[in-house]
Formats: structure tokens, C-alpha cells, sequence
């Protein structure tokens, strides 16, 4: 079993953060956009599909945004079962947060008090302007809120003491980190969800690894970047790209470019196809 990837990130623009995020799978792995009809609240986000509908994140919302302004990103990082306590698992995570949480304090009050079974980075943005940046495991948890300055996780921890060497050097995460902090301290006139998409795009330290790729636009062997995504809490707009940000993947036709999705366009269902099309 390949576990998933992902490089996210967060930037601050007009007033509010915007998330950002590169989706890393299999290349026989897909996602696509859903609006759905939540417990509470109405939203929309990019599902996850497997070719294994028995693995744990297969048709998980990875990434949303709800009507009340709460957008949410997650890359994960693995975690033996061992340390599980009941509680959420990754396909039911996505529909409980954006169906049933209108404010950050209830989100960190949950994640906090409550058992869970998903484990991993988490950002998390309301239209308000605030930031929850979240590190889960179901043994221990740590938060951060509204940093200074921009934020971008891969597929390891970064304050937990919970270290997968292993896991770190197939998914090349520590490599794609110090390739989206190359970008980040660099100088650049981009700003907001510009430089979101510069940065999304990145193809610093593209060469290393074989498996996976090394860079934030993810071009490995066998696991790669098969979507990228921004999440506007503030319009409720998803900026969705089917495929790597940069349009050259070999054996995937992606858009090479970001459509928006905004919230109350669509009525419930599949609104983008695993093959790329709108529908």
C-alpha cells in the first residue's frame, strides 16, 4: 500500500488566509469536486477516489470550504493503529467538519477533547482571518493560530514527537518541504493566491527521488501531484486544477490551469469527472 502524499500550505491575502494544496497519489488514483448537502451546512470539496474503496482515506473530502466560511486542508502522516482510541475515521472526517462546524474554537475544541482515527497535518481557515494550524495523532496534538508568516507542511511532523523515517524517505517529504521553503525565501512580487499558485507549481529539487517526485509539483515514477487545490473561505470559492498545477504530467491529461468552483453556483453531487470533466 502507497500512503497518500501532499504538500499544503497557507498565505495571508485581503484580509483572510488562503489555503493551498497539492494532491499526491498513485497515478491510478483520482479526485474530483462534490457539493454536498452537509448535517448542518452545505459544502463543497475534492474527493479522494481509489482504485481500493477498502482504504482508509478512499472517498475522503480531503480539502473544503462550508457555508459558514470554514475551509480546510490536510496532508497526511502515518501512525501505527496501535495508538487508536475510537473516535473519526479519515472517509467520515471532511462531511462531519464542513457539515456540522460554523466557527475555529469548536473545530480545536473538538479535535482536542474527542478521539480520532485520522492523523496528520490539518490547516484550517474561516472568513474571518484566522488559522488553525493543527497537527493530529491520535496519542497527542498540537495547535498553532494566525502565524506571521506564510505556512507550508508536507508528510511529517513538525513539533510531535512522532518520526517514520521510513515513510519520510519513500514520500520524499522532508525533499518537498525544502523545496516549498526554497519558494517561500525567495523574493518575488507575487503575493496571496499568486503566490500560491507560484509556489504550488514549484518544481525545485524535481530530480530527486525515483518512486515519488522531490518537488511541491510532484512528478514521481509511480506517485505524483493528480490535483492542486485553493480555498477562498472568505468568496466560499475552490480554485481547482485536475492534475499537476504545471499541466506536464505524462500520462495525465491535466488542465494545467485553476477553475473556481464557488459554493451556492452548484446544487448537491459530482460536479468533475476522475478523467478531468466538468459536468
Amino acid at each position: 500500500m502507497i500512503v497518500p502524499g501532499c504538500t499544503i500550505a497557507a498565505i495571508w491575502e485581503n484580509g483572510r488566509y488562503m489555503l493551498g494544496s497539492n494532491s499526491d497519489n498513485p497515478w491510478n488514483t483520482r479526485t474530483r469536486v462534490r457539493f454536498v448537502e452537509g448535517n448542518r451546512w452545505r459544502f463543497m470539496g475534492t474527493e479522494l477516489v481509489c482504485p481500493d474503496e477498502s482504504l482508509p482515506w478512499s472517498n475522503m473530502v480531503t480539502r473544503g470550504i462550508n457555508e459558514k466560511g470554514i475551509a480546510f486542508t490536510f496532508s497526511y502522516v502515518d501512525c501505527s493503529p496501535k495508538f487508536y482510541q475510537g473516535g473519526i475515521e479519515f472517509k467520515d472526517f471532511g462531511y462531519h467538519i464542513l457539515g456540522n462546524f460554523h466557527s475555529l474554537k469548536d473545530i480545536e475544541s473538538y479535535l482536542r477533547h474527542e478521539p480520532v482515527r485520522v492523523h496528520g497535518n490539518f490547516l484550517f481557515a474561516d472568513s474571518l482571518g484566522n488559522l488553525l494550524i493543527s497537527e493530529i495523532h491520535p496519542a497527542k496534538k498540537h495547535f498553532e493560530w494566525n502565524p506571521n508568516t506564510p505556512i507550508i507542511r508536507t508528510n511529517h511532523f513538525m513539533n510531535l514527537p512522532f518520526f517514520n523515517a521510513e515513510e519520510i524517505t519513500i514520500t520524499c517529504s522532508i525533499l518537498r518541504y525544502q523545496s516549498g521553503m526554497n519558494v517561500l525565501n525567495q523574493e518575488t512580487s507575487k503575493q496571496g493566491s499568486e503566490f500560491l499558485k507560484f509556489l504550488l507549481c514549484n518544481h525545485h529539487l524535481k530530480e530527486q527521488g525515483a518512486q515519488w517526485g522531490g518537488s511541491t509539483c510532484n512528478h514521481g515514477e509511480e506517485v505524483g501531484t493528480v490535483s492542486s487545490e485553493l480555498l477562498d473561505p472568505l468568496n466560499q470559492e475552490i480554485l481547482y486544477c485536475f492534475g499537476p498545477p504545471c499541466g506536464e504530467a505524462k500520462d495525465l491529461n491535466g488542465w494545467g490551469k485553476y477553475i473556481p468552483f464557488k459554493l451556492y453556483n452548484w446544487t448537491e453531487g459530482v460536479k468533475t469527472t476522475v478523467e478531468g470533466k466538468i459536468l
